[in-house]
């Protein structure tokens, strides 16, 4: 996925002002361009937005836009330039015009982390007000529980609390809006939730972040198979895995914080309500496998140091943006939902109908372009969670605006997003094949013998019954990646014959 707030160089170098977008878009791109020059209330006196987290989100991210692009790496590499070219091209979730977003979602813990309910709550700079909005794009001002709100022609509502902040919801439209903004925010009869209070408390330097409520996420049972399968698989020595089951399922929440400077840093914490010394031999492979598990891993976490620290593991090490981004692609900003991209500002000459599909296209192309790199670059620098990486590229492709683009473009990105789902497929295949194989082999089968030496004590070791089970891991994994290899050179291939294709066409640069 390419959802975070930076565009790739090859955007922002080719990105001309958009013939079609979204009344929402435009009028965002333009506030934050600083075109528009409108009079507006400062938004100074609104509440912190974890106030507004809703009671039923288990997942929470963050980015501080006004004090990140300030940072050094990000004037250095052109941040805030490249995302508002991003937006446009649906390859960033931040709203230009915010200066903080925070995204949360009900996410169900399980292979691919899908999500009940996704919500946005933005903080905007004082310029950029929902009247002006509506005025300047003719997107519909309505009332929602006397609250000023908007209804964008793609149907997304957008409301404004009266602390100035606006909220916006995944699902359920007008009726889930008017429900969470009737719930109000935090208060003393609303006391705030955990992720409301990891939110408060997180670091002044931090400008990225992500915050999990874990809380009986993790059976005793399912505890104790995770450590004997760490202990067995790592070959690791000491542990007490009654002691190391009884923490792990005292569980409590993980917080990610990111700051950049001139690199970009991460610091995880993971919580349990016991003391987590018993975790001291499984710190290094505990929390990257954990988080495997969940498919959200950013791969250089293996590299990360790790300690435990009273009742916290603690991990700390560099990302990279490309890490940075998946790890925020769990979220999804519902201000990012688009359905048209026909929507064109008026001018005295509207453009024709061949302007319109050169615009329209270069911009669906890049954006396939940058969602390609970013998802080949996410794969290189992690081992784990490709189903669900293929899986979400294909979604976020499929919600590329449409209109006015080259049919035959179309046509490529519909096989594309084909392809990425047959990966993902044979992927989660390889591992249903995988445990049919190694029960029918008996590959797992472990034979237990015990013995009394002369003192009394008895003594066990296990054997595996063969030797097969490495042999169809291997095999298994290589049919999966010689169809993943052959899908992604099939694309990139495509992908040069479309550019050369709609070049010659149109006698304009792709």
């Amino acid at each position: 996925m390419v959802n975070f707030l930076l565009a790739s160089g090859r955007n922002l170098r080719r990105w001309t002002w958009p013939q079609a977008t979204t009344p929402l878009r435009l009028s965002l791109a333009l506030f934050a361009c600083g075109f528009l020059h409108i009079s507006s209330v400062s938004n100074a006196a609104a509440h912190e937005p974890q106030n507004w987290l809703p009671e039923d989100a288990n997942v929470a991210a963050w980015v501080d836009a006004a004090t990140l692009y300030k940072s050094p790496l990000a004037l250095r590499e052109g941040w805030e330039e490249k995302s508002r070219a991003g937006f446009v091209n649906k390859t960033t979730i931040l709203v230009p015009g915010l200066d903080r977003l925070l995204l949360a979602a009900q996410m169900d813990f399980e292979p691919g982390l899908p999500t009940r309910q996704d919500y946005s709550i933005g903080v905007p700079s004082p310029r950029l007000t929902l009247d002006s909005l509506s005025l300047m794009t003719g997107a519909k001002m309505e009332k929602l529980s006397e609250r000023p709100a908007t209804l964008t022609r793609d149907g997304q509502w957008v409301v404004e609390t009266a602390d100035g902040l606006w909220l916006s919801t995944g699902r359920g439209g007008r009726q889930a809006l008017s429900r969470w903004l009737e719930k109000g925010a935090a208060n003393n009869s609303r006391p705030g939730t955990l992720l409301c209070e990891e939110y408060a408390t997180r670091s002044p330097t931090a400008v990225i972040g992500m915050v999990v409520d874990l809380r009986d996420s993790l059976s005793s049972a399912t505890a104790g198979r995770f450590v004997e399968t760490l202990v067995n698989e790592a070959k690791v020595k000491g542990v007490n895995t009654a002691n190391a089951t009884s923490v792990l399922s005292s569980l409590q929440s993980a917080k990610l914080e990111v700051t950049v400077e001139d690199a970009i840093r991460g610091r995880l914490v993971v919580h349990f309500e016991q003391s987590a010394a018993a975790l001291t031999p499984l710190v290094k492979v505990l929390v990257p496998q954990g988080l495997q598990a969940l498919g959200a891993s950013p791969g250089a976490a293996e590299d990360w140091t790790w300690r435990v620290e009273s009742h916290s593991i603690i991990g700390e090490g560099s990302l990279t943006a490309a890490e940075v981004r998946r790890i925020l692609s769990l979220l999804k900003n519902p201000l990012e939902h688009s359905g048209s991209a026909g929507n064109t500002p008026s001018t005295a000459q509207p453009p024709s109908t061949e302007q319109l599909t050169v615009a329209a296209s270069q911009k669906y192309f890049h954006s396939v372009d940058t969602l390609l790199d970013d998802l080949q670059d996410a794969m290189k620098r992690s081992r784990d969670n490709h189903m669900t990486m293929l899986e979400r590229s294909a979604d976020k492709l499929d919600k590329l605006p449409l209109l006015n683009v080259d049919e035959d473009l179309l046509n490529y990105g519909r096989r594309v997003s084909s392809s990425l789902r047959y990966q993902a497929n044979a992927l989660r295949n390889a591992g249903l094949q995988r445990g049919v194989l190694r029960a029918a082999s008996g590959a797992d089968s472990y034979y237990a013998m015990a013995q009394a030496n002369p003192y009394g004590a008895w003594s066990t070791a296990g054997y595996a019954s063969n030797g097969d089970g490495m042999t169809i891991d291997l095999t298994v994994n290589a049919n999966a990646k010689t169809v993943q290899l052959s899908e992604m050179k099939q694309i990139r291939e495509g992908l040069i014959e479309i550019r050369s294709l709609l070049t010659r066409k149109y006698k304009a640069e792709f």
